[in-house]
């Protein structure tokens, strides 16, 4: 009997050893699935989450993306100084839940990176040019850029849903049709001077833009060197933009930012353009609320650009019967009136 109890005892206890066993090993285990991601989790099921500092890019990243992607832009306030920006806790909260941030760079938007999640893709428009801080900052309107950084946002969106691989590369083909398109509008007014055309901007903000569309700046140096420095010019750098307008040898064109209204220098420079007939278009730093997509925005300015200066905005057929019978489209003028002169005196 006593041997039985023992025996008892001792199976009861080997029983309650291998219970404690089990427990620790099922702890250990559910420990080490928490460690391990869930592939469910991961998945992507629904639209991409994407995040753009600013309204060009973001423009863009909706317009390459369609229903595929959901694009929430940082700042889409044009009285906001974007290289100054500091972001709020909302938008810390919606840069961590992306899962593709586009960003300038070239020290515009610095902040940005700094609370982009580890897993994100992120697409930079400087590193697809080797751009650093330090350059001309206003990437969105180089043709270049802009091409370099629609393939690498379609190779982001194919990468994180790869079954809709054939709608992103048509969506990407599309767009690449209006910048076609848009490229096609620039090579026809570069084409139309017999003499260098040239520009002076209040702000360094058309710098790319003048260079695709063959033009050189003839901002004066002193001038242009403060803004590149994120200086205020001198007044004795001012006077010297002034008198420049002033001469026979001013411009082709002046450009200004109308959202910098307020600002004493830009008034004396919009002044002085129009005082002397300097043809003057308008070229902003922030995406307009009324244009949805950001190669709309650039031709409009481009043509604006075209028909300050008189020139056409449509290629003219090769046929001169097929010219003089069809006329010019509304938006064009006579190649007489728009190659005599690389430096006309009447703005529109």
């Amino acid at each position: 009997m006593k041997q039985h109890r023992g025996l008892t005892r001792r199976v009861l206890a080997a029983l309650l050893t291998m219970s404690a066993i089990i427990a620790v090993s099922a702890c250990s285990l559910r420990s080490q699935d928490s460690a391990i991601p869930s592939t469910t989790s991961t998945t992507l099921s629904g639209p991409i989450p994407v995040v753009a500092t600013i309204r060009p890019w973001g423009s863009l990243a909706q317009e390459l993306g369609g229903d595929q992607v959901q694009v929430s832009t940082i700042i889409s306030d044009p009285n906001l100084a974007i290289q100054e920006y500091e972001p709020k806790t909302t938008d810390v909260t919606t840069i961590g839940k992306s899962r593709i941030e586009i960003v300038n760079g070239a020290g515009y938007d610095d902040w940005a990176t700094k609370s982009a999640p580890k897993d994100a893709t992120l697409v930079s428009a400087a590193d697809a040019v080797g751009a650093s801080e330090g350059d001309n900052p206003y990437l969105w309107f180089s043709k270049d850029v802009r091409n370099s950084v629609a393939t690498e946002v379609t190779e982001a969106y194919i990468k994180a849903l790869p079954a809709k691989k054939s709608y992103f590369n048509a969506r990407l083909k599309a767009w690449k049709h209006s910048e076609t398109t848009l490229e096609t509008l620039m090579q026809t007014i570069a084409s139309q001077s017999k003499k260098k055309l040239t520009y002076a901007q209040e702000r360094p903000i058309a710098y790319y833009l003048m260079a695709d569309l063959g033009f050189s700046d003839k901002t004066p140096e002193g001038f242009a060197q403060a803004l590149s420095g994120s200086e205020q010019p001198t007044t004795t750098e001012v006077e010297t933009f002034v008198d420049l307008l002033g001469t026979s040898q001013h411009p082709s064109i002046f450009l200004e930012d109308s959202t910098q209204q307020s600002a004493e220098t830009q008034k004396k420079l919009a002044t002085a353009a129009k005082d002397n007939n300097v043809p003057t278009a308008d070229v902003t730093e922030v995406m307009p609320a009324q244009d949805t997509t950001l190669n709309a925005w650039i031709s409009a300015i481009t043509t604006n650009i075209a028909k300050a200066l008189e020139l056409r905005t449509t290629m003219q057929s090769e046929n001169p019967q097929a010219d003089s019978s069809q006329g010019t489209t509304s938006d064009s003028v006579s190649p007489s009136s728009s190659e005599s002169d690389a430096t006309p005196s009447s703005s529109q």
